[in-house]
């Protein structure tokens, strides 16, 4: 309702411009026959300009009338006084004088198509305002000329007028149909971006719902990490503890900790002669230690494996003692599982909200199922592959085929930005080398390129950016959009242009080819390495062909209940 409205306002604004400038255009009109009357009409010359300067004086009325306007509630009316004006200025004279027909047949031509033309009517009114300039031009041509359908101009006029009403009503029906065409437009991007809202509301709720469960296990952690007390513990040269915390006190229950060697015969037998030589040689030289791994017996007989921070406190040698921190690595260790089960909580949670954005562009574009679950598991297999090629091996490492297998479905999210209606048919045609629809690669190429900037450091995000702006270029220099070949495309690009060549064969989606088998495909991009593909990624599609039928197999099934497998016996 509110584009509508929106539209309809809109329209009644124009209407108001447009009829604004036919009545400056009767004035200009009226003025022109007064003054083209002087030679012609010379003896009728005074009924003659009485009706123009009349006609052009009611049109300059009407204009400032219509000026006034300013809520447009009378232009409709405004206009058909104006039209009826003009087009009786133009007849008038004729009527009540003895001239011919023959001068005022232009004016009524260019009256019609200047108010039809012009002022966005609908076609009921558009035949009714051709219909009084025509039988005008029969009526006078009738009254005025007695030798009637014998007059020489009488059917060249005719046939013109009624191919200027022609041109008219064709135009009239053009802009109408281009009006409500412009309306249906406007009323599906409001359901559209209706719905975007709605599904982007849904997506930052759980993004944020997300977020706020791991600001809450963070903030768990932080607590649980400061609520932890060190042992803390001051030692003599003779090994007596002189000074110990609660906490240690805790650890370990010892009967008589100033007895000299009491700190000393905590130290697991095993490393007691290593470790005492080295903290004595600290208190000598007043050095620091840091994190020096020791095994202590606790008093509840179990061996606590602690990480111990060695200072040298005292300032006359006779005074110095050893300040020791001795930190538990248990709880610490423990921490640590914590926090790397919570970054991998997060890194699902940042891959679940990128596998949400790219669906955006498969339900664009109607893609099959799981089309980008079997997208990434092809790219992972191929780069796998090929990892031991010498002219790519010193590229594809771990993080390249993690990267890869994350980067990867983001290689059609420019999509998105392209209007649904547009793709739609050129799908349908098999149009998918158009100008606009290449544009995808730019546009999603750019919006990653500004991700890629709020976090420079990402090789995942620059990996993407590269996928998503030459996953469409080919290895001979044919492809788009800057007509890269060979090894100038980068190495994840090619993987990704092989894999998606597969998943659009055998899916039938994308391609002119409709649904292959799987040797299909395979001898299609085969019959293309060197042409289109990486010849170093087609071998390592032929070497791994198996794992992508179990790819397939594992996330599509046919309509007819059949897996993949299946389904390529049976062709």
């Amino acid at each position: 309702m509110v584009v509508k409205e929106s539209y309809r306002e809109e329209q009644r604004e124009i209407y108001h411009h447009r009829v604004s400038l036919v009545l400056f255009c009767g004035v200009l009109l009226m003025l022109f026959f007064s003054v083209f009357d002087r030679p012609l009409q010379a003896q009728s010359i005074s009924c003659f300009s009485t009706c123009r300067l009349g006609a052009a004086f009611v049109c300059a009325l009407l204009f400032v009338v219509n000026s006034f306007d300013q809520r447009h509630r009378y232009s409709k009316i405004i206009g058909l006084i104006g039209f009826f004006v003009m087009n009786a200025g133009l007849v008038l004279p004729f009527l009540v004088s003895s001239t011919g027909s023959k001068v005022y047949f232009v004016s009524l031509v260019t009256l019609m198509v200047l108010y039809v033309v012009c002022i966005p009517i609908h076609l009921g009114e558009a035949l009714a305002a051709i219909g009084l300039p025509f039988l005008s031009f029969i009526l006078v041509h009738f009254l005025k000329r007695p030798d009637g359908f014998q007059c020489p101009n009488y059917y060249p006029n005719l046939f013109a007028f009624t191919c200027f009403t022609g041109i008219a009503i064709c135009n009239c029906w053009f802009d109408i149909r281009f009006r409500k065409r412009d309306l249906a437009l406007r009323e599906e991007e409001e359901t559209i971006s209706s719905e975007l809202t709605i599904q982007a509301a849904k997506l930052e709720s759980e993004v944020g719902r997300h977020y706020n469960k791991q600001l809450s296990i963070e903030k768990r952690y932080r607590q649980l990490f400061n609520s932890i007390a060190d042992d803390v513990i001051v030692v003599a040269r003779n090994g007596s503890i002189v000074q110990a915390n609660k906490a240690f006190r805790n650890h370990f229950d010892l009967p008589n900790p100033q007895e000299p060697g009491a700190f000393w015969q905590l130290l697991v037998s095993g490393t007691r002669q290593k470790l005492v030589p080295l903290f004595l040689d600290a208190l000598e030289s007043d050095i620091t230690l840091h994190d020096i791994r020791v095994l202590l017996m606790a008093a509840n007989g179990f061996t606590m494996e602690a990480d111990v921070n060695v200072t040298v406190i005292g300032d006359r040698p006779a005074e110095k003692r050893l300040l020791l921190t001795i930190r538990d690595i248990l709880p610490r260790e423990k921490i640590k599982a914590e926090i790397i089960e919570a970054l991998k909580i997060r890194k699902k949670t940042e891959n679940a909200a990128i596998m949400a954005l790219t669906r955006l562009s498969e339900f664009k574009v109607a893609a099959s199922q799981n089309h980008l679950r079997r997208l990434r598991e092809y790219c992972k297999i191929l780069a796998e592959d090929i990892a031991g090629s010498p002219s790519v091996n010193s590229l594809i490492t771990a993080t390249f085929i993690e990267d890869i297998y994350n980067a990867s479905i983001l290689h059609d999210i420019g999509k998105v930005a392209l209007p649904d209606q547009y793709i739609l048919e050129a799908e349908a045609s098999g149009a998918t080398e158009d100008d606009l629809l290449k544009q995808h690669t730019i546009i999603g190429g750019d919006v990653i390129k500004d991700m890629e900037r709020e976090s420079p450091d990402s090789g995942f995000l620059t990996m993407a950016k590269h996928i998503a702006y030459f996953h469409h270029e080919l290895w001979d220099g044919s492809g788009y959009p800057h007509g890269l070949s060979g090894e100038e495309i980068p190495l994840a690009a090619r993987i990704v242009s092989v894999a998606n060549a597969y998943e659009e064969l055998v899916t039938g989606f994308y391609t002119l080819k409709g649904l292959c088998s799987h040797s299909e495909a395979i001898a299609y991009i085969n019959s293309l390495s060197g042409v289109h593909f990486d010849p170093v990624v087609v071998s390592g599609l032929l070497r791994r062909q198996d794992a992508f039928v179990r790819v397939y197999e594992k996330y599509t099934v046919a309509s007819d209940g059949q897996t993949f497998a299946e389904r390529v016996v049976n062709i």
